[in-house]
């Protein structure tokens, strides 16, 4: 890509993905416990093509992940503050500045949506995450979303905590519908 065409978009792409990496970089302790977790497929249903940040299955369920690296400066940390409010308005504070952002939440719904139609040969309850690798930010949250927003730094503990039952049947069966589904 040429960064001089957008320089603040690739900055913000860019930025992105130092926390998708991070995320995926917490998840690799899950596969070492039998977690299945695929990072960055993108999926095919009925011409539709959906890209999933992280894909995370285990014994105790399936959950999508979305990341977003909010706040982060420079790929590092920051402190910020998140403000989700009212009618889905998505605000960040940093620095004195106060910027709004596109809200994630249309984006999280096609995504479980789409796989909900994939995974047809076993219907499961699909948990959806909003994990923010920005382990500095603090989120304030005016009203209730159909998904959890977790910050990077108990995102595993956050995922241990869903109670679904998954046989290794199911974990397969699944896997399958996905991997059939895949165009990357």
């Amino acid at each position: 890509r040429n960064d001089k065409d957008d320089y603040e978009e690739y900055q913000r792409k860019e930025v992105g993905n130092i926390g998708e990496k991070l995320v995926r970089s917490e998840l690799k302790q899950l596969e070492a416990v039998g977690y299945a977790v695929i990072n960055g497929a993108a999926l095919k249903y009925k011409g539709v093509v959906k890209e999933y940040d992280h894909i995370v299955i285990g014994r105790n369920g399936m959950v999508i992940i979305e990341t977003k690296a909010f706040g982060m400066t420079d790929g590092r940390p920051a402190k910020a503050e998140l403000v989700i409010g009212a009618g889905d308005k998505w605000t960040i504070r940093r620095n004195g500045n106060v910027r709004e952002l596109k809200s994630p939440t249309e984006q999280i719904l096609e995504e479980k949506t789409l796989m909900e139609n994939v995974i047809s040969s076993c219907p499961v309850k699909i948990h959806m995450v909003l994990a923010l690798s920005n382990s500095q930010i603090t989120v304030k949250k005016n009203i209730k979303l159909p998904y959890d927003v977790v910050r990077i730094d108990s995102l595993l503990e956050h995922i241990r905590t869903y109670h679904d039952r998954l046989t290794k049947t199911d974990k397969m069966d699944i896997l399958k519908d996905i991997d059939k589904s895949r165009v990357n």
